[in-house]
């Protein structure tokens, strides 16, 4: 009985720590998602030179492409949020 009852609090914490790895990357997912808006929205906005940082090296970019990339960015990020 008693080898039960700690086979079911090991189960149990185990579950445990799987919901909060799961609740962490979620909220990853949620601020790479408010990012993704943010620069999406301001990008809309601008008609300046847009640059992209790649590593340590700043690179000019074409803009839409950059806008195609992040939306394809943003819907996989909402898969992997809901």
């Amino acid at each position: 009985m008693a080898s039960q009852s700690e086979e079911k609090i090991t189960q149990l914490q185990s579950l445990e720590q799987n919901l909060q790895v799961m609740l962490s990357q979620k909220q990853t997912f949620q601020a790479q998602l408010l990012e993704v808006d943010n620069a999406l929205s301001e990008l809309q906005k601008t008609s300046r030179p847009v640059y992209k940082i790649i590593g340590n090296i700043m690179l000019s970019v074409e803009k839409q492409p950059t806008i195609k990339e992040l939306e394809e960015r943003k819907k996989i990020l909402e898969l992997r949020i809901s």
